[in-house]
Formats: structure tokens, C-alpha cells, sequence
């Protein structure tokens, strides 16, 4: 009877699954060790050089300064440059090595992408308003967004100036600011080894309105010399237009100044001086609500419109004497219309 108890221990029944749970942790210890020895592809990057010791170079502004006001003329076309381009160069140059293929280009923080195809026109936060950056004050090497270009490899020096412009995409609001700050990254890599900086903020004013005629000549009718009553009485009224075009968007007053070309008589700041052969008598102007322009002060002439201008006046004969003699009539003035 013991030994048929012993017989049922006799067989050790776990001898096989031990060598078989062994061959497969060798067969993972040479998966992990063939692993091991398979060589890591590199990454495609750039990374900032050593300067000594531990102290490595690091991203550099490059700083543009604009004019704080710029004037957007009223025929500017779309896409076109506003002002005057500013150029820069960085203010610590860095040192920078890349492996070749490293993708680079401008990376906008003010804006989406670009539009104007190979122009490459940043959009800003001011509607209508756009930038391009310049490389190496070249003109016609706009620099494209990040990852337009792909690196050689190597080390450079990133010491090229660059240019900044600003250009209309559409219609921009009277007053409209675009406020300081970093505009953009040139970005390699992980890496930004330059910065665009506007050191300034610039507040867009839009042009007076533009006059469609800058000449002006108004027919007044023959009168006889009888038509007047004396002294300061008027007559021949003849309507005529300023006509124009103002900027869209427009939110200004206009006002008007108009100046007596051929003078004006003794006594008077309200008569246009008669050049002709009549006598006793002058030119006066009035505007559409009657009231007498008096040469050399500013008028109003009311809110400025988003489009099409049309300010309505009037001239007539004023007589400045009692006697006035036949003869032709003959005076001129200008005027000059501008945003109060």
C-alpha cells in the first residue's frame, strides 16, 4: 500500500513545462538583444551651437520699427505696399547646426496663413491689413511659411537682415491699430533661432477724400446792371458740385477751406475780387444750407460718406458799391477739403 502511494508522486509532471517556459525567455532575450542592435534612424532637426563651456546661443529678436501713423492713400490698389519698408538685421546672431532635410520657414502668430501665392502676404489681426517678410532685403524673396524649405546640413550663422512690409488686403478701418509685438517665428526645426518683433504700435489713417475734377469752372448768366438794388444786394445764383469718392469705412467729419485766388475786395472776406472789366461788384460763395463762405476759415461740410461725395454750392454776382458798370466778371478761388 506505500507504494502505490509513493507511485503516484514517482513522475515529476512539471520537468517538461519548465523547459519549455525557459526556451521562451531565451527566445525573448535574443528578441531583445537583436532589438538592441538595430541602429536608430535620426531625426531630421536643428539644434543651437555650444558659444563654451555650457553656455549654448539662443534665439535672437530682429527688431522693425514703422512710423507710429500711416496714411493709407485713397487709390491704394489691393495687395498693394503701404509706407515705406523697414529693413533689420538680428540683434545677437545665432550659431545653429542642422541634419539635412530639417523643415523652415515663417511661422505667423498674428494671423492664418498666407495668401498671394509665391508673394506669400501674412494676414494680421487688422482686417484688411497684411505683411511680407524679406529675406536678405531682397525683393523678390519673400519668405514662405513653415515647411516651405528643407535644410542642408551644417552649421550657419544667422546674421542676414531682413525686410518687413506692410500691405492692403481690402478695405481698413479709419483708425485701426496694429498693436507691438512678436509678428512672427523663423522656424527650424523645434527650434526658432530668429523672432520678427514691431517694436512700435501704428494706427492706419485713411486719406481725405478723393475730388474727381481739381478744376472747376462755373458759368454765371448775363445780367444787366440794373438787376441790382445797391450795395451788398445779389444776384445770377448758379448751382454747382464737388464731386468725389471717400474711402468705405469712413467715420470722420470733412471740412472744407476755401481760399481767394484772385483776392478780395477792401472790406470784404466774403467776396471773390472781380479780375474783369465790370465794376462795383464781386463773386460770392454759398454752400448747400446758405451759408456764406468766407475765404480763409475752415467750413464743415458734414460727415464724411462710404463712397460717392457730392457737396452742393452756389456763386453769384454781390454787388460792393452802389454803382456797378457793365462788363465781364471774372474771379477765383480754391479749395481744399480734409478729415477734422
Amino acid at each position: 500500500m506505500m507504494g502505490d502511494t509513493r507511485s503516484n508522486f514517482a513522475q515529476p509532471a512539471a520537468a517538461r513545462p519548465w523547459h519549455a517556459v525557459l526556451r521562451s525567455v531565451g527566445g525573448l532575450l535574443c528578441l531583445l538583444l537583436l532589438l538592441a542592435i538595430v541602429p536608430m534612424t535620426a531625426k531630421a532637426d536643428c539644434s543651437f551651437d555650444r558659444i563654451g563651456g555650457n553656455t549654448f546661443y539662443t534665439s535672437s529678436p530682429v527688431n522693425f520699427t514703422l512710423p507710429s501713423t500711416l496714411t493709407i492713400p485713397f487709390s491704394l490698389s489691393t495687395n498693394a505696399v503701404i509706407g515705406t519698408p523697414v529693413s533689420a538685421t538680428p540683434s545677437n546672431p545665432p550659431n545653429v547646426t542642422c541634419t539635412s532635410g530639417t523643415n523652415y520657414g515663417v511661422q505667423n502668430l498674428v494671423g492664418g496663413a498666407p495668401t498671394g501665392g509665391s508673394n506669400y502676404i501674412y494676414p494680421t489681426s487688422v482686417p484688411g491689413l497684411g505683411y511680407q517678410l524679406i529675406h536678405a532685403n531682397d525683393t523678390s524673396n519673400f519668405m514662405g511659411p513653415y515647411p516651405t524649405y528643407a535644410a542642408a546640413s551644417g552649421s550657419s550663422s544667422y546674421s542676414v537682415g531682413s525686410t518687413l512690409q506692410l500691405v492692403q488686403t481690402g478695405p481698413i478701418a479709419n483708425g485701426s491699430v496694429l498693436p507691438a509685438g512678436t509678428i512672427a517665428n523663423w522656424k527650424w526645426g523645434s527650434i526658432v533661432p530668429e523672432y520678427f518683433v514691431l517694436t512700435n504700435s501704428v494706427t492706419f489713417v485713411a486719406s481725405a477724400c478723393n475730388v474727381s475734377s481739381t478744376s472747376l469752372s462755373v458759368a454765371l448768366p448775363t445780367v444787366s446792371a440794373g438787376a441790382f438794388s445797391g450795395k451788398d444786394s445779389t444776384t445770377g445764383a448758379t448751382s454747382f458740385t464737388i464731386a468725389g469718392n471717400c474711402p468705405s469705412g469712413s467715420t470722420a467729419t470733412l471740412a472744407i477751406t476755401f481760399t481767394a485766388s484772385s483776392g478780395v475786395p477792401a472790406g470784404y472776406n466774403n467776396v471773390l475780387k472781380n479780375t474783369g472789366s465790370a465794376t462795383g461788384l464781386g463773386v460770392e460763395l454759398r454752400d448747400g444750407n446758405g451759408n456764406t463762405v468766407v475765404f480763409g476759415n475752415s467750413m464743415s461740410a458734414g460727415a464724411a460718406p462710404s463712397g460717392a461725395l457730392s457737396l452742393p454750392y452756389t456763386a453769384q454776382y454781390h454787388a460792393i458799391s452802389n454803382t456797378v458798370t457793365a462788363g465781364n466778371v471774372a474771379a477765383t478761388a480754391t479749395f481744399t477739403l480734409s478729415y477734422q
